[in-house]
């Protein structure tokens, strides 16, 4: 696998609209910095909270104009498509029919986020809910639940991706920032089959960055070249292309 290329599926680059780039400028710093990574796609994520002031799309549409007429100007290779963190409240078909929150790059995957303190049934009614409707949920860093970060959390990740759920970790959990122990259960959990895609999740440039590179080498290292590849490359390019993810 050729280190370059990476299509990030989830990341807060768009300015002033969530927790991620504070203003134009940082969002600007933040393309630089993955451009730099070898990352060539961008899925803009930001939050979709209940009881938040949620940018709507039109302005999420606009910022995104925005950015890649400046992305042209300076020669920079990266593509950007919009797209939401969604945290998980019941009638998210509604929202998404509505246009009230977007799928990933138009398609029929949804990047899904849920409390770290959410029980497993409660995430395992959410992954139903979001299939009956039609779509394909990819549950956000999926390291970060209680409810998964666990000793049955190889099987409950066995579960849901049986019940139609994509599984998405972040690129920092494998480098360790999170720590050995959770470095370790990610890396195990890819070894078995159980992870789809690797974004950054990128808020900034100092503390989240927009960097992918040094966890696709180190999985490419621990679990094989034909795992890296599917999970940096071919999986996040199918969502792009809204094609089924095969496993």
């Amino acid at each position: 696998m050729n280190i370059g290329g990476f299509v990030d599926i989830h990341c807060h680059i768009l300015p002033g609209v969530d927790d991620g780039a504070r203003d134009i400028e940082k969002a600007k710093l933040m393309l630089r910095q993955a451009a730099e990574d070898g990352i060539t796609d961008i899925v803009a994520t930001p939050h979709n909270k209940s009881g938040r002031h949620n940018a709507d799309k039109k302005t999420c549409q606009e910022l995104i104009s925005e950015l890649d007429g400046w992305l042209k100007e300076n020669k920079i290779p990266i593509n950007l498509y919009l797209g939401n963190e969604i945290l998980y409240r019941h009638g998210i078909d509604d929202l998404l029919e509505a246009q009230e929150a977007c799928t990933l790059a138009d398609s029929f995957y949804v990047l899904t986020e849920f409390s770290p303190k959410d029980d497993y049934g409660y995430i395992r009614s959410g992954v139903q809910e979001i299939v009956l409707a039609g779509y394909s949920p990819v549950i956000a860093h999926v390291e970060r639940y209680d409810a998964i970060a666990c000793n049955k959390g190889a099987d409950r990740l066995e579960e849901l991706i049986e019940l139609g759920a994509y599984i998405q970790v972040n690129a920092a959990s494998i480098g360790g920032t999170a720590g050995f122990f959770e470095k370790r259960r990610v890396l195990k959990w890819i070894k078995s089959g159980l992870v789809d895609i690797v974004a950054t999740d990128g808020h900034g440039t100092n503390s989240r960055p927009v960097k992918i590179s040094e966890s696709a080498k180190i999985v490419k290292s621990k679990c094989g070249e034909d795992i890296a590849e599917m999970i940096y490359h071919t999986n996040p390019q199918s969502i792009l292309q809204n094609k089924l993810i095969y496993r």
